[in-house]
Order: structure tokens, then C-alpha cells, then sequence
């Protein structure tokens, strides 16, 4: 049976904003969108589902998390109870400690505890990292979208050939019915210029997706460039991985990893922030995207990545909310806000919105499917509360602005909804 659903605005993201806007929904596609009286005259025969006070708009895409440690609060709550309050490599000391006293079956629950949230924050998309490739049943009855990109470290070739032989069984099946998998070499400051080497030849042998953490601290672009640093001086020995400190290459991270023949199309280059002209350039010719991830960064304080450069250069963006080790929430909708505090001189609402629905949707390859409320599309979508007192002019502004306040009353893939409905009280 079609059913048709209304509310009080429509935000297709691909075109502006409707006031009384609906879709018409037959199966688990959109067959059209438009305003709703248009669409009622048209259709014979579908349920209305009206939302009133309410905008219809595309679910969230999450390009960038990391699931496996959604639980990581309660696991410090066991041990000292809080992460270190000073920079990026205090902070991945602590939380290398931590992962490496859990045993292995807690990821699976911390897993679907964070399938749950992304649910819960209107997400419909994701592009999720796992380290731990035996707790990949966890994610079997989610119906989120997207890509499971299995984690690759090491510095030791053999070994690493060996990691790779163990992930072609990870890559062989589908994590869940609508998530595909892909590889993460985890970063320039965890692989050396041969595993890189050996990873992006994995890559291009599987022709599967791929994603990399890239330019994200001045202590991985030090070590890089001149191969010493606190990277080399405390992670490497907690590693045991003294004897591949080479003196660096004087290369900056980007031109590093494209000597490295990792830099590719459609490879996900997350954070981005440590980067320069250059740097933006080969990205743009190797045809990569980039995942901004705000509150990490500030978490973290590592710096602001250069958007303005980004944007000149035509480079994609996405929004990815990392993990609960470096941020509050697993929530896009907060991500848009962070966005538009810390970017809002050189990416207007609309960006920001892109970037979050259609921008990680069309770099996880799902631009077909998701990211825009279309004609052909997959039914879905998500129902916020409209913010009060806003017109169609400033609806877009309000969402993403005040992102942290809005309210998802629901969330509807593939054509049906996937949260409880909202209490009557």
C-alpha cells in the first residue's frame, strides 16, 4: 500500500525547502515529492501519515565513528574514571590502555549500543570503523546503511600480510543486509610506508572502499616529516615499533601517503586538518573526500581544518561524529551545530546540512539510494519537531544552527519506522 507523509515543512536537501511538503512512499521508494495537496490530487488509494508541526528531511550520514567504543565511558568509569585533559597523544595513550584491557566480549554490546544511538539521533547512514573484526555480528539486524571498514595497523610486513589474508573472510560477506565493507589503514602515524603500500594494494585488489584517519594532529605530521616527536617517543614504544623510526621523509602526511600510491578516488580522508594548498590540490587530482570531524578536533585540540580550501577546490565533504572517546554524543544533528560554531564564516547552513545527509551518503557510494529526498530513492527519511517561530527562509538555518535542540520524533529506512512512536503524555 503507498502511503503518503506530510508535515508542516519538507527539506528534500536536493531542492529548497517546501512548506506542506509530502512524500509519496510506495514499498521502500519514494515515487514523489512535492507539496502535499498536489501530491493528494494525483494519488488514489494511499494513507496519509501527517506529522504536523513538524519537517520531513533526509536521515543523517555518519561517515566517520568508531561503534566498537561507544562503551568506552563505562569502561573508564571502571578504571580511573575520565580521559586525560591534556593533547592528542595523551588522549590516544589512554584510550589505546583502556581497548587493550577489555576483553573481547564487550565490543559486540558496545556495538549495537551504538547502532542504537545513531537510530535514536535520526542517522540512517554510516561509515563505521572496527578494529575488532570478530564482533562483526553485531551489526546483523541493523537496518543503517553504509560502510563497515575493517581496521589495518602494523608496521611489520609479514605480520601485515598476514592481517590482510585474515580480513578477505571480512570482506567476503556483508556485515548486514544494507551495510558493505571496506578497509581502514588506521594512519600514517600506525602504518609505515610498506604496509601502506601493501593496504592500497588490498584496496585496489578487492575494489573495495576505503578510509584513512590523515593530517589530523601536528604530532602525526612531525613524525611524518622528520620521524620524531611525542609519536615516535611514547606511542612507538607501547607498540614495540622503535626500530621503524627511519628519520621521516620530509614529506607533509598527504604527499606522503600519495608516494605511497595509497591516495586514490573516492578514498575517505578523515579530519583533514593539518593540510595546505598542496596538500588540497592532490587531493582534488586523486579524486579523495574529506570527513570533517569539529568537536573531535576541538576535543582534542588539534587545530581547525581549512574549508575555505576544501570548498575553492571542489573537494567533497562529510560530517563524521568519531567516537565517544573524543566526543559527547553519537549524533550528527550536535555535529551540524559544532559545524556551524566553528565554521560559520566559510560554510553557510545549507553546506553544512549537505554535508551531513547527501555529502556523507554519496562518499559512502550511496548517492543513488539516500542523502536526498528524490523520485527513485529508498524511503529514507527522518521526522524532527520544526523549530518555533521559523519560517521556510530560515528553516534551514535553525535546524542546523541550534542542532543539538532539535528533536527526532522519528525515523523511517527502507520504508518503515524504525523508533518507538513518541508518548502521548
Amino acid at each position: 500500500m503507498a502511503h503518503i507523509y506530510t508535515a508542516r515543512y519538507l527539506v528534500p536537501v536536493a531542492s529548497p525547502p517546501v512548506e506542506g511538503g509530502a512524500l509519496l512512499v510506495e514499498g521502500e521508494r519514494i515515487a514523489a515529492v512535492g507539496r502535499f495537496d498536489e501530491i493528494v490530487a494525483q494519488t488514489a488509494g494511499a494513507e496519509v501519515v501527517d506529522f504536523g508541526e513538524s519537517v520531513l528531511l533526509p536521515p543523517m550520514a555518519n561517515a566517520h565513528t568508531h561503534l566498537e567504543l561507544t562503551d568506552l565511558p563505562v569502561w573508564m568509569e571502571a578504571g580511573e574514571g575520565h580521559l586525560p585533559e591534556g593533547g592528542f597523544v595523551d588522549w590516544l595513550l589512554r584510550v589505546i590502555i583502556v581497548k587493550r584491557q577489555q576483553p573481547a566480549d564487550v565490543f559486540p554490546t558496545s556495538i549495537r549500543r551504538g547502532l542504537d544511538l545513531c537510530l535514536e539521533a535520526g542517522t540512517g547512514v554510516i561509515g563505521d570503523i572496527l578494529s575488532v573484526t570478530s564482533a562483526v555480528d553485531a551489526y546483523l539486524h541493523t537496518p543503517l546503511l553504509g560502510t563497515v571498514f575493517a581496521e589495518l595497523l602494523g608496521q611489520e610486513p609479514q605480520l601485515f600480510r598476514q592481517q590482510l589474508e585474515r580480513t578477505s573472510s571480512f570482506l567476503a560477506r556483508r556485515p548486514a543486509q544494507h551495510l558493505n565493507t571496506g578497509l581502514s589503514p588506521h594512519s600514517p602515524y600506525t602504518l609505515g610506508c610498506r604496509t601502506l603500500e601493501l593496504a592500497a594494494d588490498s584496496i585496489a585488489q578487492h575494489g573495495c572502499p576505503a578510509s584513512i584517519h590523515a593530517a589530523e594532529s601536528a604530532a602525526e605530521s612531525r613524525l611524518v616529516r622528520s620521524g620524531d616527536g611525542e609519536l615516535a617517543e611514547r606511542i612507538y614504544p607501547l607498540a614495540g615499533w622503535e626500530d621503524y623510526l627511519d628519520g621521516g621523509c620530509g614529506l607533509s602526511v598527504i604527499a606522503w601517503l600519495e608516494s605511497c600510491g595509497l591516495l586514490r578516488p573516492g578514498l575517505l580522508l578523515v579530519h583533514g586538518v593539518q593540510v595546505d594548498k598542496e596538500d588540497v590540490a592532490r587531493i582534488r587530482r586523486h579524486g579523495c573526500g574529506v570527513v570533517l570531524c569539529p568537536r573531535s578536533n576541538e576535543r582534542l585540540g588539534v587545530g581547525r581544518a581549512p574549508v575555505d580550501l576544501y570548498r575553492q577546490a571542489g573537494i567533497p565533504l562529510a560530517l563524521g561524529t568519531d567516537s565517544l572517546a573524543s566526543c559527547d554524543s553519537l549524533s550528527v544533528w550536535d555535529e551540524m551545530a559544532a559545524t556551524a560554531r566553528i565554521y560559520g564564516r566559510e560554510l553557510a547552513p545549507a553546506e553544512i546540512l549537505h554535508m551531513a545527509t547527501a555529502g556523507g551518503a554519496g562518499m559512502l557510494g550511496l548517492d543513488r539510494v539516500a542523502g536526498t529526498l528524490e523520485p527513485g530513492k529508498g524511503a529514507h527519511f527522518q521526522v524532527v519537531a520544526a523549530p518555533d517561530g521559523t519560517g521556510s527562509r530560515d528553516l534551514v538555518a535553525a535546524l542546523v544552527c541550534d542542532g543539538e535542540r532539535v528533536r527526532v520524533r522519528q525515523l523511517y529506512l527502507h520504508g518503515k519506522a524504525r523508533l518507538q512512536p513518541e508518548s502521548d503524555a
